[in-house]
């Protein structure tokens, strides 16, 4: 994938370590942390892999929860948690409560914007790429946005204005805001959905508090932005599964979309159902393709 510039800047990094001291080498450790972000205190869990060492650079995964579930619980629900003997660094960052004192979300654009708009998570997620990338040994090129439902719908947003950063991205069931941004750079999208989602329709929908667009449009639009060819190619169509791809002349910047027949919005119930999102996500991200649908 493609290098593209990176800028730093540094931010107070308060840490609060929830494993027992001293052990060394480091394993797996489970931190709940914060940041200042335009004078907000953001929080977030960081998950290091058990072979953490800083003589190597390791990939960075942002996970983004739905509206609603705090992130506290998402390294299980996206099965993540999982991800402690790869090699990689998971980031959990947690969006910000609504005043009902309930329900968090992302700031992911279009009418969202017009509810949230005190809220940059835009600029939150770029003060803590960062701070993660001063503090630890982290591959620059190697920087991962997955999102669940409105988590997937401000990835979308990020692999917009973060271009320049954000190396591929990956999605569940979330969708686009129609927002005019373009991107900067080409960014590599998988975008998987249950075809009987309920909440975020593939067809998209025209609600003025949470419009999104149709996701075969999505997925063209991003095509065209990555330099694709115009028509994807049909890897898998078949009781279970449809999955096409739009590739581009370097293999690089592909557009995959993999539609799940008959499965709905809920992550951990989709995985439940023989669809380990997990591991294809990270085959999409470590080998720029997904496994287990060619049957």
């Amino acid at each position: 994938m493609h290098t593209k510039n990176k800028s730093r800047t540094y931010f107070c990094f308060v840490k609060q370590w929830i494993l027992i001291l001293f052990v060394i080498p480091i394993i797996a450790e489970a931190q709940i942390d914060s940041i200042k972000s335009s004078d907000i205190q953001r929080t977030f869990n960081l998950q290091l892999p058990n072979n953490y060492n800083e003589q190597k650079s390791f990939p960075l995964i942002f996970v983004l929860h739905g509206y609603y579930h705090k992130n506290l619980g998402m390294p299980i629900y996206s099965g993540f948690d999982k991800f402690v003997n790869k090699d990689c660094i998971v980031v959990y960052p947690h969006g910000m409560m609504e005043e009902n004192g309930i329900n968090y979300f992302w700031n992911s654009g279009g009418g969202l914007s017009n509810n949230y708009g005190g809220i940059d998570d835009v600029k939150f997620i770029d003060n803590l790429i960062d701070t993660l990338t001063f503090d630890y040994s982290i591959d620059t090129d190697s920087i991962f946005i997955v999102g669940h439902s409105n988590g997937g719908m401000m990835s979308y947003r990020l692999a917009m204005e973060l271009s320049h950063r954000i190396t591929a991205m990956a999605n569940l069931a979330g969708s686009m805001m129609f927002d005019t941004i373009v991107p900067d750079f080409p960014v590599p999208i998988l975008h998987i959905h249950g075809t009987a989602d309920q909440a975020v329709l593939i067809n998209g929908s025209s609600d003025l508090s949470w419009p999104t667009m149709n996701i075969n449009s999505v997925l063209k639009q991003w095509a065209k932005w990555n330099d694709c060819l115009p028509e994807p190619d049909t890897i898998v169509n078949n009781d279970s599964v449809i999955y096409v791809k739009w590739s581009d002349k370097s293999g690089e910047n592909q557009v995959l979309g993999c539609f799940l027949i008959n499965q709905g919005h809920d992550w951990a119930i989709i995985s439940e159902n023989g669809w380990i999102i997990s591991e294809n996500i990270w085959n999409f991200f470590t080998l720029k393709e997904i496994k287990g649908y060619e049957n």
